[in-house]
């Protein structure tokens, strides 16, 4: 059985020419912002599953879709 962790973290998307405005010192501009959830086995440290959403989703609206990429039973849960 696996002891789950879940968490997630922010991620900046920007374009193209990102590295042309940081170069040149202009303002960067952000096209997006997404969020990584990731659940990582906490006795083998292995990420056993993943999502990319929008920013505004949370752990536990994304909590059903995580779980049912692991295979085989899941003792334990911490958000």
């Amino acid at each position: 059985p696996v002891h789950l962790v879940v968490d997630s973290t922010g991620l900046k998307v920007f374009g193209a020419g990102e590295w042309r405005e940081n170069k040149h010192g202009t303002a960067v501009k952000r096209l997006s912002s997404r969020k990584l959830h990731l659940g990582r086995n906490l006795d083998t440290g292995e990420i056993v599953c993943s999502e990319l959403t929008e920013e505004r989703v949370g752990d536990p609206t994304l909590l059903p879709d995580l779980l049912d990429q692991i295979e085989g039973p899941v003792s334990r849960l911490g958000l």
